[in-house]
């Protein structure tokens, strides 16, 4: 299965089961999801988060980074409906824009490294960002997928993120940008681990963990299954 970013080879992923048969995934620029500002942690007698409708902060807010891995469906979906333009691109939303959204919303404030944040400040604006910005999973470019096929997912981004074969580390270099751009004291890596040794998460932390200007630290990733969901 040969992956395409408009027309240039991005590399190839093999055949997973449970994968429909399919030659080609092609990414076009539109259909990134865009980074989110999501809302604010604050510290008032306990941590509270807030979002942007019901909170006005102080001038002298700092900012937090939540790093996520890349996209899945949720987040080109309005009301469980893939959103799509008449020539069939996804129409991205937001990172975190379902469940793992709603995880977010309710348990940001609950995380063990939250107490570490009083040394830095009493409010964060929060950055919502997906390391890549293109559905990895592939979910809604291949006709017949069910479910996730998280071997696939992870074979995608790896072949994004450094593949050896093209040289392709342009989506590197555009995390780093963006996190330049936005200047995070904290920086929280919850991407998913994946299936992969090293994981994901592993991955992302060797590019960004010196980033934050005051303050960086890994989690679970807000959706993750049993016993490891945010709560």
């Amino acid at each position: 299965m040969y992956i395409y970013e408009g027309a240039n080879l991005i590399g190839s992923v093999k055949q997973y089961s449970g994968v429909p048969q399919q030659y080609i995934i092609t990414y076009n620029a539109s259909e990134k999801t865009p980074d989110d500002v999501r809302g604010y942690l604050v510290y008032n007698g306990n941590w509270n988060f807030y979002k942007m409708n019901q909170y006005t902060p102080p001038d002298d807010y700092k900012k937090l980074a939540l790093i996520l891995e890349s996209p899945h469906t949720d987040e080109y979906s309005i009301n469980g409906v893939i959103q799509r333009t008449p020539n069939g691109l996804l129409i991205p939303q937001r990172p975190a824009n379902g469940f793992a959204g709603d995880q977010i919303d309710k348990f940001i404030q609950n995380r063990p490294w939250v107490n570490s944040l009083r040394n830095i400040s009493d409010v964060f604006e929060v950055y919502i960002m997906n390391a890549i910005q293109y559905q990895c999973s592939a979910f809604d470019y291949i006709q017949g997928m069910t479910k996730l096929i998280s071997p696939l997912r992870d074979a995608i981004f790896l072949e994004m993120w450094n593949n050896t074969k093209t040289g392709t580390t342009q989506f590197q270099s555009d995390l780093v940008d963006r996190i330049m751009k936005y200047s995070p004291n904290v920086i929280i890596n919850a991407c998913t681990k994946g299936t992969r040794t090293p994981t994901l998460q592993m991955r992302v932390e060797g590019l960004i963990q010196t980033m934050a200007s005051g303050f960086y630290d890994i989690d679970d990733h807000p959706a993750n299954p049993g016993k490891y969901r945010w709560k």
